[in-house]
């Protein structure tokens, strides 16, 4: 027999990551009972696909589990808040300082240490 030549193997196809508009929701059991529908990153791995109950909107999810959307608590992996501004200063204000008290009190007092 004449000897072959193995065609190449195919360098395997990475599927993309679903965007945030096709993603699915599902409820998140946690320990404290604070049940929250997700459609994030964080199913838990001991349930698998199968014990998952997937919604196709924010708002299925909620009615399902909270029996309405505004007491429906949840993880949205598609917001990314802003940071915070970082608070201006400005320039120093005018006006009157506070007055201070010129009477006396009394000594000092020591307070206790730990």
């Amino acid at each position: 027999p004449e000897p072959t030549t193995a065609e190449p193997t195919p360098e395997p196809t990475t599927p993309s990551p679903t965007s945030c508009e096709d993603r699915k929701w599902y409820i998140i059991f946690t320990p404290g009972g604070f049940n929250t529908c997700s459609n994030g990153f964080d199913i838990p791995q001991n349930l698998g696909v199968d014990g998952v109950t997937f919604f196709d909107t924010l708002d299925e999810c909620c009615e399902f589990e909270f029996g309405d959307v505004a007491n429906c608590r949840y993880r949205d992996a598609c917001i990314t808040l802003s940071p915070t501004p970082v608070p201006s200063t400005g320039e120093p204000t005018s006006g009157s300082s506070p007055t201070v008290s010129k009477e006396m009190t009394g000594p000092p007092t020591m307070e206790a240490k730990r």
